[in-house]
């Protein structure tokens, strides 16, 4: 079966391009060049500071007690609970769900908790076990789902 040349079509687009927005692109592209290297300018070009924060629940840190230790977390993103539940609905790979609760905690979890969880779950002495783990992740996923990203409006796949 014949297989369409696909440079051809990019070839036609560049051609259609107006020599005038070319040279707009390229002027565009030698200030931001000349920027990068400016001692003056700032490297970081801000759109609209005027713009809400939308990064601000994600990156606010949030509190879950368990059995007695208080565990520091991120909110994480739907993208991130989707992941989690892929990599943890596949039973007949127990090495992918292990790998996948390990990045979700390690992701999520302040360094000094995730260290404390760790802790907690390897000390033979220590009572926390699988049902104190269950409540850790309930809480996190609780929190995620009830943040304002969760809670916004889907339109639907993309097409």
């Amino acid at each position: 079966m014949h297989q369409p040349d696909s440079s051809v079509a990019f070839d036609a687009d560049a051609n259609r391009n107006d020599p005038e927005d070319v040279a707009a692109m390229r002027a565009r592209i030698a200030e931001l060049e000349a920027r990068q290297h400016s001692p003056t300018e700032p490297a970081v070009e801000i759109i609209d500071p005027g713009a809400p924060d939308t990064s601000v629940e994600v990156s606010k840190v949030h509190e879950a007690t368990v059995a007695g230790t208080v565990f520091q977390f991120h909110v994480p993103k739907p993208a991130a609970l989707m992941a989690f539940g892929l990599g943890t609905a596949n039973r007949r790979n127990g090495e992918l769900m292990m790998r996948t609760m390990q990045q979700f905690l390690s992701f999520h979890l302040l360094e000094e908790s995730f260290d404390s969880l760790l802790e907690r779950m390897s000390d033979p002495a220590d009572e926390f076990g699988d049902d104190e783990f269950g409540d850790l992740m309930n809480h996190v996923i609780d929190v995620a789902a009830d943040s304002a990203e969760a809670k916004a409006p889907k339109n639907g796949p993309r097409r």
